[in-house]
């Protein structure tokens, strides 16, 4: 009985992992196929995409029981796997490509000033603040 149950935990964690693995690389292709649009990426570029947004994907999945236990350390990986894959798909862009990436930086960041200025004039708290732009930081 107890190696039945050993063997049961141990088959429901490969489960576990396996659908994370194919929700991660289903996220992946979507974002990848997003983002070969917005690049006009060639197939090389489209294959090395498709492993920073996956690497991207597993690393968030990695991090989300964080979001829970240490909101504050959450945010820092965040802002780190952003960062990460930002640096990485701006080594494989072409000089033509790379003022798309300098607009979407720019505009994200003028995304999130306008939507911390208009929580401070609602009143909100640092904490809700906080919240909203780890929402915007997850859309990205």
């Amino acid at each position: 009985m107890k190696k039945f149950l050993i063997g049961m935990i141990a088959f429901l964690s490969v489960c576990s992992a396996f659908a994370q693995s194919a929700a991660d690389q289903q996220s992946a292709r979507k974002a990848t196929e997003e983002l070969t649009a917005v690049y006009s990426l060639s197939e090389a570029q489209v294959q090395k995409m498709y492993v920073i947004q996956e690497r991207r994907f597993r690393n968030l999945s990695e991090i989300e029981s964080l979001k829970t236990t240490d909101e504050s350390l959450y945010r820092q990986k965040l802002k780190s796997i952003r960062t990460l894959t930002e640096s990485s798909i701006a080594n494989m862009l072409t000089p033509e490509q790379k003022p798309i990436l300098d607009r979407e930086r720019a505009e994200r960041r003028r995304s999130e000033a306008a939507r911390i200025e208009a929580l401070k004039k609602s009143g909100a708290s640092k904490d809700a603040i906080h919240e909203a732009l780890l929402e915007m930081e997850s859309d990205h």
